[in-house]
């Protein structure tokens, strides 16, 4: 996984990504956002190995940007979400996938 990030691997897997580092401040760490085109299953692919690295660092998706979330990644990125099941507000499509 070494070269995954590597200009030249993103760029012929799905192109010039737009990236973003960011502090944050509910957890302890950064944020790194990388925003490419859609290439279909090469793209899919490429976050599915990025999704290991996250699960590798015990770092968390950030699930208002990410549309392909599993229900797997995203308890794993926030351990508490049951407490979030005491909310009637939430009923989404996002949420029946992750936690129902």
């Amino acid at each position: 996984m070494e070269d995954l990030l590597s200009r030249e691997s993103v760029a012929a897997a799905v192109g010039a990504p737009v990236v973003s580092i960011k502090n944050v401040t509910h957890r302890y760490g950064a944020t790194l956002a990388l925003d490419f085109p859609f290439r279909g299953e090469t793209t899919l692919n490429l976050l599915a190995r990025l999704d290991a690295m996250v699960r590798e660092a015990n770092g968390a998706l950030y699930p208002a940007k990410d549309g392909r979330m599993s229900r797997e990644m995203f308890r794993r990125s926030f351990p508490r979400w049951e407490q979030l099941l005491k909310d009637p507000a939430l009923n989404s499509d996002f949420w029946t996938r992750v936690a129902q």
